[in-house]
């Protein structure tokens, strides 16, 4: 029982270093806001539009963007709004069924998912450069690790369904 205690606490006490590290982390690595006019969760949908307009999707439902971005219809709409006032993307209706709704993501929306992506890029080659070759491999393989079992510990985590 006492190693079980102890163990418990060792695990506490990484479980809170990793917390503090990231956090430290978060707060030095605060990205330059490139456009004002854009909110994180508005850039995640503008990337999201981008992403599918290069593999062929011009045009994503509404209800789409809420399945990927785990939005409400109405949440939907609030991330949408401010996006079409200042032409990063424009809303179509299907000309069959006027109930649904399409997103396209404009050339100046285009342009700021790019204008991101670079700075994101520069940011990644400035950690490739502090860290060195080796310790970024290293740091990939963990990320990587840990990925693979995290999503395999929240797979088992899952209700199993019964079918009827």
């Amino acid at each position: 029982m006492a190693e079980e205690t102890n163990s418990l606490d060792q695990e506490t006490k990484l479980a809170q270093e990793l917390t503090r590290s990231i956090r430290h982390f978060n707060r030095c690595h605060h990205p330059e806001v490139i456009n004002e006019n854009i909110k994180p969760k508005g850039m995640m949908l503008l990337h999201y539009l981008h992403h599918k307009k290069r593999h062929g999707h011009t045009l994503v439902t509404l209800s789409s963007i809420g399945e990927e971005l785990r939005l409400s219809p109405p949440s939907v709409t609030l991330l949408l709004n401010p996006l079409e006032k200042h032409g990063y993307l424009k809303r179509v209706r299907d000309l069959e069924d006027r109930r649904v709704v399409f997103a396209e993501i404009s050339e100046k929306g285009s342009k700021a998912v790019q204008e991101l992506y670079e700075q994101f890029l520069h940011n990644a080659k400035v950690m490739v450069h502090l860290l060195g070759e080796d310790d970024t491999r290293t740091f990939i393989d963990l990320m990587n690790k840990l990925t693979r079992l995290f999503r395999a510990y929240k797979d088992e985590q899952k209700p199993e369904t019964t079918e009827s």
